[in-house]
């Protein structure tokens, strides 16, 4: 049952790639690989994420490798991502640890050729983590959940937050692709590991009319037995209308089955309608709303999915709120309702120094029992600045506020600031083969 959604996917490849294989356009290819090397000092004031009486601050180090390598021809494009953590801590070393995330993407446009209008995506990812960063490795909601991996299957590290900084108890922007919902936990050295196999076929009827269909399936286990493993297959169907220039219109379906070890296995249908409209060159508007029918506990829950960006001389402004339901896992033994908000701003100060300030909560709680009963609150600051042609560096403040009143494993209710100090050496393009 773990694995045969990845032999389906592992099958699909091997068969595309054998007929690929006989186009004499492989060998016009170009191969590139791309790295980079981070090291982060930084500062916790609650290492552990315990209670006030409990608190232990550290100082510490992240050292940061990343490779990209890329291989695209006018048939084929194939991208594989490597990065990984290393953690160090002064007065804790029970705390080092080393993250590993990679993903793997494929797009063929020689089918877009053959079959004009079609668009196939595949995507495999891996993700390891020495201690667990929260319930669930997805950082979307709702609808967002089959999609999330083809959107950014190499996003940074987990947290109620995004657009930049660090955002888990002890983690580092540009870590692992581990995603909280805004529920943090404290090193309780649980190993977890995920594995993501996914497939996404767009066809455009007209120019106005596209179809998507997709299916992904995720694995997660955690070494820790009173942590609970789940494994998810999510499929998806819908239709995408472009009414003007301005304005798109969605309609969507998808189903989630999920089973989690010690707790529930549950079938979650969802439907949502909406669109986006481009007001101006710098104003946009995106809203989707609908309804999640889970059928072990025949509960049906309001979801939306929406937000608002304005761009500005400068810089630019974010408000996004999602509500929807996830499949649990790692501390929740059932379906779990989320909600968060999120606000941003970034600003470019010069050419060469740029900010950002961002703000959020988030609300969780299952949808049976009192596994998980969680509201987060976190603040972010930051600033980057470019010394070199291929040197970047950033300077970062996180608070996190968090009140549980859930009986779940890793539960806590407590508040951590955290700052962070990092140099970025971006290395030359390496073009393999041109």
């Amino acid at each position: 049952m773990k694995m045969c959604a990845s032999k389906f996917f592992w099958l699909f490849l091997f068969v595309t790639l054998v007929n690929f294989l006989n186009f004499p356009a492989l060998l016009s290819a170009e191969v590139t690989l791309n790295s980079s090397l981070s090291v982060t000092e930084t500062y916790t004031d609650n290492l552990f994420f315990e209670s006030q009486s409990d608190k232990r601050d550290d100082f510490g180090t992240f050292i940061v490798p990343s490779v990209s390598l890329a291989y695209i021809s006018k048939d084929i494009e194939l991208e594989g991502t490597y990065t990984g953590v290393a953690q160090f801590y002064v007065n804790n070393s029970n705390a080092n640890a080393y993250s590993h995330n990679a993903n793997f993407g494929i797009d063929l446009p020689f089918l877009t050729k053959r079959y004009k209008g079609l668009e196939v995506e595949l995507i495999e990812s891996f993700n390891f983590a020495p201690s667990l960063q929260g319930f669930a490795f997805s950082g979307k909601n709702g609808e967002d959940d089959a999609s999330s991996a083809f959107e950014d299957s190499s996003s940074s590290g987990g947290g109620l937050l995004s657009g930049g900084g660090n955002s888990s108890i002890g983690g580092v922007s540009g870590g692992n692709s581990i995603g909280n919902q805004g529920v943090f936990t404290g090193r309780n050295g649980s190993n977890a590991f995920q594995n993501i196999a996914g497939i996404r076929v767009r066809y455009s009827v007209t120019p106005r009319w596209i179809p998507t269909m997709n299916y992904q399936n995720s694995y997660v286990t955690f070494s820790d037995s009173e942590l609970n493993d789940s494994l998810t297959h999510q499929v998806g169907a819908g239709v995408g209308y472009q009414l003007s220039r301005q304005t798109t219109l969605t309609g969507n379906y998808s189903a989630n089955f999920a089973s989690i070890s010690g707790g529930d296995s549950f079938v979650t249908h969802s439907v949502t309608v909406g669109g986006s409209h481009r007001f101006s060159e710098t104003l946009n508007v995106t809203s989707n709303v609908g309804a999640s029918w889970t059928e072990s506990i025949e509960r049906v829950n309001f979801t939306t999915s929406s937000s608002i960006a304005k761009l500005f001389n400068g810089g630019s402004m974010s408000l996004s709120y999602t509500q929807g339901v996830t499949p649990g896992g790692g501390l929740a033994d059932s379906a779990t309702l989320s909600q968060t908000l999120v606000a941003t701003a970034n600003y470019t100060f010069t050419r060469s120094v740029s900010g950002f300030l961002s703000g959020g909560l988030a609300k969780n709680k299952s949808l049976s029992g009192n596994t998980v009963n969680v509201n987060s609150y976190q603040g972010q600051a930051g600033i980057s600045v470019v010394l070199l042609s291929w040197l970047d560096g950033t300077l970062t403040y996180s608070y996190i506020k968090q009140k549980s009143k859930g009986d779940a494993v890793g539960g806590r209710t407590a508040t951590a600031n955290q700052g962070f100090l990092g140099l970025t050496a971006t290395f030359p393009e390496w073009r393999i083969i041109r």
